[in-house]
C-alpha cells in the first residue's frame, strides 16, 4: 500500500459514514474520525459537507500531528460457496447419512455446520455467564466469611479464595 501522508491522501479513502435524520435535518458522523460530524436540509447537503468535515478534522489532526484513523476494512462478498477436501472415508459416510435423510449432501453438510457453529456459541454464552456469575459471586462477602489474602493483583483467573470462618 502506498504511503498516505497529504489530506488528498485520506480523503481518497472510503471512511464510514452514518447518516440520521432527526426533525427535517440530516446528520452525518464519520465513524473512523472521532467528532467528525455534520449536518444539511438533504442527505446530498449534509454529506457534501462532510466531505468539508473530514477536510477539516484530517489538516488539523495532520498540524498537530496526530495520527489520522485508516478507514475500517470493508466486508468481504461471501459467494456461499467453498471447496471442501475431506478423507473419501469421511465422503462415504456423509453422502450415506445424508441419503438416509433423504437430503442433499449439501444440505445435510449446511445442517451439520449450522447446528455444530450454533452449539459452540450457546457453550461460550453459558461459559460466560457461568464466570461472569462465579466472578459476582466471589466479590460478595457475607458476614461469615472472610479473604484469605487481603489485596488482590493478578488476572481474573487467580481472584483470592473465600473461605468460611472457623
Amino acid at each position: 500500500m502506498e504511503r498516505i501522508t497529504t489530506v488528498d491522501d485520506y480523503l481518497s479513502l472510503k471512511y464510514s459514514i452514518k447518516f440520521t435524520e432527526e426533525d427535517g435535518v440530516f446528520y452525518t458522523e464519520v465513524v473512523e474520525l472521532p467528532g467528525c460530524w455534520s449536518e444539511g436540509k438533504t442527505p446530498d447537503e449534509a454529506y457534501h459537507n462532510t466531505k468539508e468535515s473530514m477536510k477539516l478534522w484530517i489538516e488539523t489532526a495532520l498540524e498537530r500531528g496526530i495520527e489520522v484513523p485508516l478507514p475500517q476494512e470493508e466486508e468481504k462478498d461471501y459467494s456461499g460457496k467453498i471447496v471442501l477436501r475431506m478423507p473419501k472415508t469421511l465422503h462415504k459416510n456423509l453422502s450415506e447419512k445424508a441419503d438416509k435423510e433423504n437430503v442433499s449432501l449439501n444440505h445435510y453438510l449446511v445442517y451439520l455446520l449450522s447446528s455444530n457453529f450454533s452449539i459452540v456459541n450457546a457453550q461460550k454464552t453459558v461459559d460466560k455467564s457461568i464466570i461472569e456469575k462465579t466472578y459476582q459471586f466471589t466479590l460478595q462477602k457475607p458476614a461469615t466469611w472472610e479473604p484469605k489474602q487481603q489485596s488482590f493483583t493478578g488476572s481474573f483467573n487467580e481472584q483470592p479464595a473465600l473461605y468460611c470462618k472457623e
